[in-house]
């Protein structure tokens, strides 16, 4: 029933509970194949997961820099990164730091430009939303938590949502 309505709410297919938003973050990645020479690119500041899940996949994360206002990954930085590493990157996860989401306008182009999926780290931002359209709408994959010291708290948990009846 958590699920459902968690989707409902996020007006997405599927809400799929998970242990942690680590494990939410882990099995988007792992659906997506990535694993031993891959390149994910993830923010350079957040909770660790978000770089750990990436080697526990034996690929390799590339720390981007965030923007000093927002501490959200900046775009442009993310782009440079598949200029110079190509076909290795297999994903981008780009943190919604604090609930503020990232530049989703800029991240889609990047994706479609690149074909690079998106998981969105959402950890912060149940109830954020970016042009009026909730969070867990956005790229390929959305990961939340549930953590005690989250927004919403089950006092423990994640959910992976997504609009991609295959994964």
């Amino acid at each position: 029933e958590f699920e459902k309505l968690f989707a409902e709410y996020h007006q997405v297919k599927h809400a799929i509970a998970m242990s942690s938003c680590t494990t939410a973050l882990f099995i988007a990645a792992k659906v997506l194949g990535i694993g031993k020479g891959d390149y994910v690119i993830v923010p350079t500041i957040t909770w660790q997961s978000t770089a750990n899940i990436v080697e526990q996949l034996d690929a390799t994360p590339l720390f981007c820099d965030v923007n000093y206002d927002t501490l959200n990954i900046i775009p442009e930085e993310a782009e440079s990164f598949i200029k110079k590493f190509g076909n290795k990157i297999k994903a981008i996860i780009p943190v919604h730091h604090s609930g503020l989401p990232a530049d989703i306008d800029k991240f889609d182009q990047i994706s479609l430009k690149y074909s690079i999926p998106v998981i969105y780290d959402a950890a912060h931002a149940v109830f954020s939303s970016y042009e009026n359209k909730m969070l867990g709408q956005f790229g390929v994959m959305s990961a939340f938590s549930f953590y005690a010291t989250k927004n919403l708290t089950t006092g423990d948990g994640g959910m992976i949502t997504t609009n991609d009846d295959e994964l």
